[in-house]
């Protein structure tokens, strides 16, 4: 991770795509979501500490931008940072390239913090507070 900043490979599967051989749209999604898991457990939080700690992130809105279709067997990277997080909202941007580093799509997906039992927007559990801290120094 640089610059809080991490960076997620994966290659299209044939199961992705359409009769095109074109990704199709709601794949996308699946692996921004991926690469935000991996951008947590790199800097040390896991979604089951986040749920031990009582709380849940739904996704509350996700806006793609899409430039180019991304193909069967193509090898794409993806590099998300956190754009916000900000009381009971946390919101990621994203931005995925093809092979020859030109942009497929951009994304920003906001998710909240949410309490699991009473089910209401609440404030980031301590884990997350404690390794965002310190990503900023």
């Amino acid at each position: 991770m640089t610059d809080n900043q991490h960076i997620f490979w994966f290659r299209v599967a044939y199961s992705d795509t359409d009769q095109m051989g074109v990704m199709h749209h709601s794949n996308y999604l699946r692996y921004f979501e991926m690469a935000r898991y991996e951008l947590l457990r790199e800097i040390g939080i896991s979604y089951s500490e986040i749920e031990n700690d009582g709380v849940i992130m739904p996704v509350i809105q996700a806006n793609v931008n899409y430039k180019k279709p991304a193909f069967y067997d193509q090898r794409i990277r993806i590099e998300t940072r956190i754009a916000l997080n900000k009381g009971p909202r946390i919101v990621f941007a994203a931005d995925m390239f093809d092979e020859a580093g030109e942009t497929i799509c951009k994304s920003e997906i906001a998710l909240a913090y949410v309490n699991k039992v009473n089910r209401k927007a609440c404030f980031p559990p301590s884990i997350i507070k404690s390794k965002l801290l310190t990503l900023k120094n």
